[in-house]
Parts: structure tokens; C-alpha cells; sequence
């Protein structure tokens, strides 16, 4: 008989762990997930009344509906111009307009989400050939998901077939 996995076994693998970094926002260093299913970067509000050099913070004109994970819309208080610049690539320092999003228990360690307003960029960058030490595995493996690749398959159909995702 195989033996049954335990309790801890299960949980162990059930929650990968998170794709967080160090970045530099707006000069300051924080922890930021990096997240390639988030089209936005966002700060924390507590984070963002920490800047010692703070942007103002802009009223956006018109709404923004952002759905989160769950179905329900992001509160925001307002954006920034801000700046990221990342670990890996000392001479790179992208623009960016940064959501300041109300604090909550997950941004007191975590008050920054790297979106791909930043990854796409980053990643464009990169393929230029800009210079820069090798990249690290939370950086490489958000960027590497961003990657939309065909595959051909044999159909017995002699049209072509889009398959989308998760079809």
C-alpha cells in the first residue's frame, strides 16, 4: 500500500511561495510582488506617506474599474508619477503611473505589486539587450509568463482552429 500524505505534506505543497523582490519605488526600497497577472503597479498608502520626496498625489478624471482576484473593484485613493528601478539592472529607472491603493494586513509586508505596466517594458528592455546582471527567478519567471506562444497540432479539420486559453 502507498502510503498517505500527511497533513503537512498537503499543505506544503498546496501554497507555492510568493514571487516577491526588492525593488526601488520612487527612490525607496520596498517589497513588491511581482505579478504578472496585475496589469497595474500599485503602492500602499502608509507606503506612500513614508516618501520623503512625494509626488503628488493625482485625482484620476475618470473611474477606473479594476476588478482584484475575487471578483470585487480595487479602492484607490489616486496615482502617482513615479519611478521603479529594479535590483538587477542598476542603470534603469522606467516611469510609471503607480495606483496608491488603502493600507491592508497584506501590505504591511508587502506594500508594493510590480505590474506589467512594468514587466512588459522590463522585458522589452531586456531583449534590447540592455545591460544588467542575470535575472532573478521572480523576475524572470513573471516575465517568462507574459509570453503568448502558438503550438501547431494535427486537427482533422481543414481550417484553421484558435484555440484560447484554458480551452
Amino acid at each position: 500500500p502507498r502510503p498517505q500524505p500527511t497533513c503537512q505534506t498537503q499543505t506544503s505543497t498546496l501554497i507555492g511561495k510568493s514571487n516577491e523582490s526588492m525593488v526601488l519605488l520612487h527612490g525607496q526600497e520596498a517589497t513588491a510582488l511581482i505579478d504578472s497577472g496585475s496589469m497595474i503597479t500599485t503602492m500602499s498608502e502608509s507606503f506612500f506617506r513614508s516618501l520623503p520626496d512625494k509626488p503628488p498625489l493625482q485625482k484620476l478624471d475618470t473611474l477606473l474599474n479594476i476588478s482584484v482576484g475575487n471578483g470585487s473593484q480595487l479602492q484607490y485613493l489616486g496615482y502617482v508619477d513615479s519611478h521603479v528601478t529594479v535590483p538587477f539592472i542598476s542603470d534603469c529607472c522606467l516611469p510609471v503611473p503607480v495606483l496608491v491603493v488603502p493600507d491592508s494586513h497584506l501590505t504591511m509586508s508587502c506594500p508594493a505589486i510590480i505590474g506589467t505596466n512594468v514587466l512588459r517594458p522590463l522585458r522589452t528592455m531586456l531583449h534590447s539587450g540592455s545591460p544588467g546582471s542575470s535575472i532573478p527567478d521572480e523576475w524572470q519567471l513573471a516575465m517568462d509568463s507574459l509570453d503568448y506562444k502558438s503550438y501547431m497540432v494535427k486537427a482533422c479539420s481543414r481550417k484553421p482552429i484558435a484555440v484560447a486559453p484554458y480551452e
